[in-house]
């Protein structure tokens, strides 16, 4: 399911959208977290994620990642 993650690009994702990506998978949690540490992932908070730029081949986007974090904290 690497090609879903390559659609995202470099948008921040949430665990839960994440999960949904894998509805075959009981534990959706459990797999965001295999992806974390093969290092496809990459985290940028608890619950706040966003695809390695060599999966997404997407430069990462430090202004999308800021107003991702900025409206989770409000």
């Amino acid at each position: 399911m690497i090609n879903g993650l390559e659609h995202i690009g470099n948008i921040p994702i949430s665990t839960s959208a994440l999960s949904s990506l894998y509805p075959e998978m009981e534990a959706g949690n459990q797999k965001v977290r295999n992806l974390e540490l093969g290092g496809k992932l990459i985290r940028l908070k608890k619950g706040l994620y966003i695809v390695n730029p060599t999966v997404s081949r997407v430069a990462l986007s430090t202004e999308l990642i800021a107003n991702h974090i900025y409206v989770m904290q409000s």
